[in-house]
């Protein structure tokens, strides 16, 4: 029998790597301090509370999870307690280096050091970065500095183990992380669901950090009001100052003032999962003849695969991966802050609930008052709804006398393409198709014509409630008064490229990405453009010819102008997913993808994988740069 107070080897090295790895998460603890300086200062007790339980949670959480999957194993299996102790005070080491240079790399550039920027800065040195040789010197000192602490330490925990109290000690220690990680996590929960950003707005900067939410959960067991706690949300924004982690826009806007009466009425229709070669006389017959008096934008990308990408992208003007900074401070676009600043009247109806994603904390978190769901039994109901909801606000706004009358600013998401739901009796003239989708059963071998006729057959639906919102506007002479948009959210893939994608959010080609763009501007002759446009254009478009702010289009978006004569098309776009970013090259044909650990792939524009050498360094820095601009 094993006697308490002599243990056995492999027992001694599991209490020594524990001991060592808790030392090493006051470390962490110590050197993440440095994240503080980007994190606004608590303003609540709330907040405070969270600022105290979170780091210390996180930062266990980062070291143990290596001692968990890594140490104990080998430790079970090969208990050569000197093979251990220095693979455990490298691996140590390596981590603490990381985290060091990664609270740099987020104070400059406010993301966090991934594999694509590490080999960027190996492949070509200075070229690129620029770091000059007493740099890397510092680096090396540092790195060094590191590897002797941690060898001193890995002594002095040897002999803190022999100590009767460290079982008990450990045990309590355990319980107060436990602790910790529970009330943080409980806090954030419950900060979220009230729209209390003084707490989310506090997630930012500590890397790998994904706090606990069930805002949707306790919706739908009636625990929590949206509503109310949405308005309260509103009210406390007007008294309070910027967040601190968004520096938005970079320079106080300089706008011209009219008289609401003289501005043009906005509509923004998008249709959920829209690709671009899905608008032609057969299959959207309305809209397409519609855009014979627009400006039809030939060749047009969302700003990234997903509905939160592409809708933050075209409202925001800017790429999506700043998506939860917005999110987290509850910061509106700069877009439509105007449309509230000139009195517009607001019409904003989303068949899909319009708090998932979080469009009430983002693009219109600064309006007081929309539905945020819609009723219907599916989306293809919703979708008739929301046109009832549209023209019914549109009769009401028209009643309103002359003089006070203002102008309008209308949102319509329709859900239909995207849900895959038809009405029952509606026209379905491209044959051979499905009447529903079995996600379950598409591979590499199905074929796409029944399921992409279906999908054309729900566009024709699609395609008629438009028509009817298109000839209200006509019928109430209101076509030369309104710019009207006309877009997808995202493109939607059927195998395309013969690697068994399916739908959305899986790769960044041209078919999911490109979206058709129809922009109807009343004293503009209509066109057909074909140099290359995003949905990051929109905002600035808007800002500058609707609204004559006149700043530097880079002081609130990284888009173009669609309207300037000469206009270049793009050579490079931002886009993202819910976990990625990429970096599309239209001009090398390429496609660099950052995956969630960092890592990155290069594709051409089939999905081909290509060679990482291959990565246009310049391009891709120039891009790290613009996600990174609008940080404090």
């Amino acid at each position: 029998m094993i006697q308490k107070n002599n243990p056995s080897p492999r027992r001694s090295l599991l209490r020594w790597g524990a001991w060592f790895t808790f030392f090493n998460t006051l470390l962490a603890l110590l050197i993440s301090l440095r994240y503080l300086g980007q994190i606004p200062t608590p303003n609540t007790p709330m907040a405070w509370g969270y600022m105290l339980t979170m780091p210390p949670s996180q930062m266990a959480l980062l070291t143990f999870i290596p001692y968990l999957l890594i140490f104990i194993p080998l430790a079970l299996l090969f208990p050569a307690r000197r093979f251990m102790t220095i693979f455990w005070v490298v691996l140590s080491t390596v981590g603490l280096s990381i985290l060091v240079c990664d609270t740099s790399v987020y104070a400059q550039f406010r993301f966090h050091i991934s594999y694509i920027y590490v080999d960027m800065i190996l492949k070509t040195g200075n070229q690129i970065i620029g770091f000059p040789p007493q740099v890397w010197a510092m680096i090396a000192g540092a790195i060094l500095a590191l590897l002797l602490a941690e060898s001193i330490l890995a002594h002095v925990t040897w002999k803190f183990i022999t100590r009767r109290t460290q079982g008990k000690l450990g045990k309590k220690l355990a319980a107060v992380i436990t602790l910790f990680y529970i009330l943080s996590n409980g806090t954030h929960i419950w900060a979220d669901a009230h729209y209390d950003n003084s707490v989310t707005v506090l997630t930012q900067s500590y890397p790998l950090l994904y706090p606990a939410t069930a805002k949707s959960f306790m919706l739908q067991r009636g625990w929590i009001d949206v509503e109310a706690y949405r308005q309260e949300s509103l009210l406390n924004q007007s008294t309070s100052s910027s967040s601190g982690i968004l520096n938005y826009p970079l320079s106080s806007l300089t706008c011209e003032t009219r008289s609401p009466q003289s501005h043009l009425n906005v509509l923004v229709i998008a249709l959920d999962s829209w690709r671009s070669d899905s608008m032609t006389p057969e299959i959207t017959p309305i809209i397409n003849d519609f855009s014979r008096n627009a400006l039809e934008f030939k060749e047009h990308y969302s700003g990234g695969n997903a509905t939160r990408t592409g809708i933050f992208s075209l409202f925001y003007g800017l790429p999506a991966t700043y998506w939860k900074a917005f999110e987290v401070s509850q910061k509106g676009p700069v877009l439509m802050q105007q449309f509230i600043k000139h009195g517009y009247a607001t019409g904003i109806f989303g068949s899909a609930p319009l708090n998932s994603p979080e469009f009430d904390r983002t693009v219109f978190s600064d309006v007081k008052e929309f539905p945020i769901s819609t009723p219907g039994k599916n989306s293809a109901d919703r979708d008739e709804e929301i046109t009832r909801r549209w023209l019914k606000f549109m009769e009401t706004w028209s009643g309103v006398p002359k003089e006070d009358k203002k102008p309008f600013f209308g949102f319509l998401f329709y859900d239909s393409l995207h849900a895959y739901h038809i009405p029952q009796g509606s026209p379905m003239p491209f044959q051979p198709s499905w009447n529903s989708v079995n996600h379950l059963l598409l591979n590499n071998d199905t074929d796409p014509t029944p399921f992409k006729n279906f999908y054309h057959n729900i566009c024709l639906f699609q395609d008629r409630l438009v028509g009817e919102v298109l000839e209200d506007l006509k019928k109430r002479h209101l076509l030369n008064q309104t710019i009207v948009v006309i877009t997808g959210d995202h493109g939607e893939e059927f195998n395309d490229n013969k690697k068994n994608f399916w739908g959305h959010n899986g790769n960044f080609t041209a078919a999911q990405t490109r979206v058709p763009f129809i922009l109807h501007w009343p004293g503009i002759p209509p066109e057909s453009i074909s140099a290359r446009s995003s949905h990051m254009d929109l905002a600035p478009t808007l800002m500058k010819n609707l609204f004559h702010c006149t700043n530097p289009l880079s002081d609130y978006s990284v888009g173009q102008d669609l309207l300037e004569p000469g206009r270049k098309p793009l050579d490079h776009l931002i886009m993202s997913s819910y976990s990625k970013f990429a970096l599309y090259d239209f001009k090398e044909g390429r496609i660099t993808v950052q995956q969630p650990a960092g890592f990155y792939q290069l594709f051409d524009e089939e999905l081909n994988e290509r060679p990482r050498k291959e990565i246009n360094a310049p391009a891709f820095l120039e891009a790290m740069k613009k996600i990174s601009r609008f940080y404090e």
